[in-house]
């Protein structure tokens, strides 16, 4: 009965996240209003995109899938449209590979790859709900809320909901972990260099190699991990060669940004009341502190044998991220744990683990 309790309660959930998006489905705009796409930015929207007379919201400039749902019309990037439609062309093209998949499946058709685009997060959610089942089994309740936080977390939601390449680029860390774990180490390595290509943020998951994976597999590791990303980012410059707003968005000095932000929202929140937008921002906020916090307490704990441990070695190269991520990462009220959805992931795995 207990173990059928558990079940249900899994079964239950995803069920739930099905149920939570049928309000954003119509027959005739299908999945379109999870593209978020602004008024302002869609009178300069790609053909396809306006041909299909997708959801769009007045007044609004939208969010960012409404630029890689128009990058999957061509990932080529040679369509002269896409400079007017894409806010950063060259930022936005970084993250190619979720945009590419839409394409290939499309079969080249723009219109079908926009559609596509539009539930691959759900697609990816589906995926990652299976894979998070290694890390947290159906053995009992504890294991169950630790797998629903991590599925149903404010940044993986808001992936969702946004049509965002966060949920997709944490995805493939989560399975090259499972590959790890289970031996299958060019699998690892494979999912690693899929990650690379979908955010490139996703470099600092280069950590979940120890010094001697790197000795022994080195030129493997570059050819899939590196190197498609080297090669990309040239034809990126190649394309777009006036474009100057490939980069990063790094602080050097720590936390100062987060700080800075956090000291915002209290104020907005002290003036404003609890009705002010900063107070779920501001949990946001929290929640990558208080993991941070976690991440401090283990290598103190663990000193030297922390570092061991591949999870913990993810998770101390993103806490260096939240640490070094500038002031244009915090601002808004959108939640930033999306931009860290490893060092989540890892902090769930890690507390389950004791």
């Amino acid at each position: 009965m207990h173990k059928f309790l558990i079940r249900l309660c899994y079964f239950t959930s995803v069920l739930l996240f099905i149920y939570c998006l049928i309000p954003s489905y119509s027959e005739n705009k299908k999945f379109t209003k999870l593209l978020n796409i602004g008024s302002t930015y869609f009178k300069n929207a790609v053909p396809s995109l306006m041909l299909m007379e997708p959801y769009v919201i007045d007044n609004s400039l939208g969010y960012d899938g409404q630029f890689y749902c128009q990058i999957a019309t061509d990932p080529s990037l040679k369509d002269p449209e896409l400079i007017k439609a894409i806010d950063l062309p060259a930022y936005r093209a970084q993250r190619i590979l979720i945009p590419f998949i839409c394409y290939v499946a499309a079969l080249g058709d723009g219109i079908k790859a926009i559609h596509i685009y539009s539930v691959i997060n759900i697609i990816f959610w589906i995926f990652t709900s299976f894979v998070l089942l290694h890390f947290f089994p159906i053995r009992n309740f504890r294991d169950f809320i630790a797998w629903f936080f991590t599925l149903f977390s404010y940044g993986m939601v808001f992936s969702v909901t946004r049509s965002l390449v966060d949920l997709p680029a944490a995805f493939f860390i989560i399975l090259a972990v499972y590959f790890f774990e289970k031996n299958f180490f060019n699998g690892g390595i494979v999912s690693l260099g899929l990650g690379v290509l979908t955010r490139e943020t996703n470099l600092l998951s280069m950590g979940l190699f120890s010094f001697s994976d790197i000795k022994n597999r080195y030129f493997r590791i570059f050819l899939v991990c590196i190197l498609p990303l080297i090669l990309w980012f040239f034809y990126i410059k190649f394309i777009y060669e006036s474009s100057n707003n490939v980069g990063t968005n790094l602080n050097l000095i720590p936390f100062s940004a987060l700080m800075v932000r956090f000291t915002e929202l209290v104020s907005l929140l002290l003036n404003d009341g609890f009705k002010s937008p900063a107070r779920w921002a501001i949990t946001d906020l929290f929640s990558i502190i208080v993991q941070c916090i976690f991440v401090v307490f283990l290598i103190v704990k663990q000193k030297k044998s922390f570092f061991s441990s591949p999870l913990n070695r993810l998770s101390i190269l993103y806490f260096i991220l939240v640490a070094c991520s500038s002031y244009p990462i915090w601002e808004g009220f959108t939640p930033v744990t999306r931009a860290f959805l490893p060092l989540s992931f890892c902090f769930n795995v890690l507390i389950v683990r004791g």
